[in-house]
């Protein structure tokens, strides 16, 4: 059911980026201005983070994952309406859907630390992730077939539909485990027991910023591909809208094919009894670097194959980062891996509203895709280079 919230989560996210080539037409967006609405469903998403690891200990992680996608499902249903009205309209609106969206990735942290021991969590990781890497070509291919046969407003109304059917039966299933089932093997206890939070010692932290940067340098590269390889492959490849959907998908599902070969490895590694730090910082550096090389070979690419290849690649690597810090974060902390996962996934994902947009202007004052893949690249390396010095995989929180 977590997989499942992580998936719809991630279709009504990138549904956004097919339907805003058809969106734009009708409504005479500039590319920047299609970059700013993209990227305004990242200004709610950041700003709920760390209120939402908050929310999960005050309310149950169970209650928060609920309340999540209920929100973000009824948003989404609300989006042509909104697009209708006006431009602003459906900014907010999307900004709304982001903090919705923000509740429910603190809480499944919470839930995630709770059931699984050290040398299992990257394999639980990769279950509960292959939901988002799989919600990603599942929005993508499924919004181009939406838009091309029923018009770009069903790509909205049909995921959201779908998002109040999973709120039902999690009601129905996650009701009756109820909280006590979550309690930690460690020893933890379960959510809710409305403790204080340490925050000042907590920011102070350099293993909690570290695990921010490696965040960052992470979605950086993936909100890139998320939101502008359907508008790379139209503009650049001369596809279709439904083929250009098609394609963008590819480089999810090689994504999640490695989620699972590198989480068994990860594993592996600390069951034979490697120092923990060592996994982690190894896992991140073969995802970043081997991600880098190919997002570096993505503009070179001469023909819609090539730059498939190039981009599955890419996100083949990039998936060893979920056994790398995003594993850590779970390492680092008993009760409040909810808030660790809140506060790292808060600044890590201002790519949404950074990256993406900027992409947008270098569109428009280039003409080339290239600017915004190198940046990227040089973004990644950097957050490598601060996980590797400063980030850790051991308990330094409750």
């Amino acid at each position: 059911m977590l997989a499942a919230a992580w998936f719809l989560s991630y279709c009504d996210r990138v549904n956004l980026s097919v339907a805003a080539v058809s969106m734009q037409a009708q409504f005479g967006w500039a590319e920047a201005t299609k970059g700013w609405v993209m990227a305004s469903v990242f200004v709610g998403y950041i700003a709920s983070q760390l209120a939402g690891g908050v929310i999960a200990l005050r309310i149950g992680a169970v209650r928060a994952v609920g309340l999540g996608v209920l929100g973000f499902s009824f948003a989404t249903l609300a989006t042509p309406a909104a697009a209708t009205h006006s431009l602003g309209t459906l900014v907010a609106l999307r900004i709304t859907l982001g903090a919705f969206e923000g509740l429910v990735i603190p809480a499944t942290y919470s839930l995630v630390g709770a059931w699984a021991a050290p040398n299992e969590r990257a394999r639980l990781i990769a279950i509960v992730a292959s939901g988002a890497t799989l919600g990603a070509p599942g929005g993508l291919a499924l919004s181009g077939v939406l838009d091309d046969q029923f018009g770009w407003p069903a790509v909205f109304h049909a995921f959201g539909a779908i998002g109040l059917v999973w709120v039902f039966f999690w009601i129905c299933i996650a009701g009756k485990s109820g909280e006590g089932a979550v309690a930690d093997r460690a020893g933890a206890k379960p959510a809710g027991d409305g403790a204080t939070l340490p925050v000042l010692r907590m920011l102070s932290h350099p293993a909690l910023w570290a695990a921010a940067a490696a965040k960052f340098g992470l979605n950086w590269i993936v909100y890139v591909f998320i939101a502008w390889l359907p508008s790379y492959y139209s503009a650049v490849q001369n596809t279709e809208i439904a083929a250009s959907a098609m394609l963008s998908a590819l480089p999810w599902l090689s994504m999640t094919l490695m989620l699972h070969i590198s989480a068994m490895r990860a594993d592996r590694m600390l069951t034979s009894g490697m120092d923990p730090t060592f996994v982690r910082k190894a896992m991140q550096a073969v995802g970043i670097g081997g991600g880098i090389v190919f997002l570096l070979l993505a503009p070179l690419a001469a023909s819609p194959l090539q730059a498939a290849l190039c981009t599955c690649a890419a996100t083949g690597f990039l998936a060893f980062c979920f056994s790398g810090a995003d594993a850590a974060m779970l390492d680092m902390a008993l009760r409040r891996r909810g808030v660790i996962g809140g506060f790292a996934n808060a600044l890590g994902n201002f790519p949404g509203i950074v990256a993406i947009p900027l992409i947008g202007w270098s569109i428009d004052l280039t003409g080339s895709y290239s600017a915004g893949f190198v940046s990227s690249a040089a973004v990644g390396a950097l957050s490598l280079f601060v996980w590797l010095r400063y980030g850790v995989a051991r308990r330094v929180f409750e």
